[in-house]
């Protein structure tokens, strides 16, 4: 999954092709990638990132989405969403017997959990009256071990990185 920042270039309502469910169609121009916690430029490129609004669906998600790319409500014929900054995720599937990248638009960080007394009451007392099987655990992981250069990557049956480690270089014969 790779996320996105953008800016979108138009917005239309339309129906998908197979089931001919309604939705918008926003055309968003990529400008940034998201690589680590930090958005950082890239090639820019275009892509569609669609929502849909399916008959008697709940339309929260797509409501929030909306809203993270700046819709306050109201008639869609007064959104006016273009020049807005989104962020657009892209997931790899595959479509026809073909992998391809799929957008989205992106949703707002989720809101970390609270602490809920009642819940933590209903679960310490399952807890103290569980019987805890007897199970073979992990090996452990040494928890301040380093990463070994040679690492491969997530996803991947590839090393992390294709560079050989550095070596010192013999320059005695370099004639400067």
């Amino acid at each position: 999954m790779n996320v996105y920042r953008g800016i979108i270039e138009s917005h239309v309502a339309s129906k998908s092709a197979k089931k001919g469910t309604p939705g918008i169609e926003f055309t968003i121009s990529i400008r940034e990638k998201k690589i680590g916690a930090d958005f950082v430029p890239c090639q820019w490129f275009t892509r569609s990132c669609w929502v849909y609004f399916p008959a008697g669906g709940d339309p929260t998600m797509n409501l929030k989405k909306l809203a993270f790319a700046g819709f306050e409500g109201g008639p869609l014929s007064e959104m006016d969403l273009e020049g807005n900054t989104v962020e657009v995720i892209g997931k790899m599937e595959t479509y026809q017997g073909k992998e391809r990248e799929k957008y989205e638009l992106g949703l707002p960080a989720r809101k970390p959990a609270e602490k809920d007394d009642d819940a933590y009451l209903a679960i310490d007392s399952v807890l103290q009256a569980a019987e805890v099987p007897d199970v073979d655990r992990p090996a452990a992981i040494d928890p301040e071990a380093k990463q070994p250069a040679d690492a491969v990557a997530s996803g991947s049956d590839k090393p992390a990185r294709d560079e050989a480690p550095a070596t010192p270089i013999d320059d005695d014969d370099v004639p400067f």
